[in-house]
């Protein structure tokens, strides 16, 4: 029950910290790297908005959503976009060590496992008056 509990709580507050940490560094890397290599390949910078909602997935990328995009942008934005999502997932894969540092540092907290009780069984799971029944209806 405690330590199912602990577990979750663990696992909510890892998970807000991740998503915390990949929506702030999506912030930083997409609008670096994305407009630059859209416009090296020839894309008028107005155009830039309607392309970076497209490849977040909001819009339709097509030439009649953006401006001047063709497969040449398209290529050269997308692999920026690649590029700029997998150094976001690098810093959060990162982070997790500092989870996994955290883990090791309490299991030198945790307590000893008593050895007396390696083959102790807690219960029957049936009454034994009810042993008859159950062999004869496995057959």
């Amino acid at each position: 029950g405690l330590s199912g509990t602990i577990r979750s709580f663990g696992s909510v507050i890892a998970e807000a910290i991740y998503t915390t940490i990949l929506a702030n560094r999506l912030a930083r890397t997409i609008p670096a790297l994305v407009p630059a290599a859209a416009e090296n390949a020839g894309l008028p910078a107005t155009s830039i908005p309607a392309l970076l909602t497209g490849l977040a997935g909001t819009t339709n990328l097509t030439a009649a959503a953006v401006p001047g995009l063709n497969a040449n942008i398209l290529n050269a934005a997308g692999d920026a976009y690649r590029l700029a999502n997998s150094q976001a997932y690098q810093t959060v894969f990162l982070a997790s060590f500092a989870f996994g540092g955290l883990g090791m540092v309490l299991c030198w907290f945790t307590g000893g496992v008593d050895k007396s009780k390696d083959d102790f069984v807690a219960g029957h799971i049936h009454k034994h008056k009810e042993e008859r029944a159950l062999e004869e209806e496995r057959g």
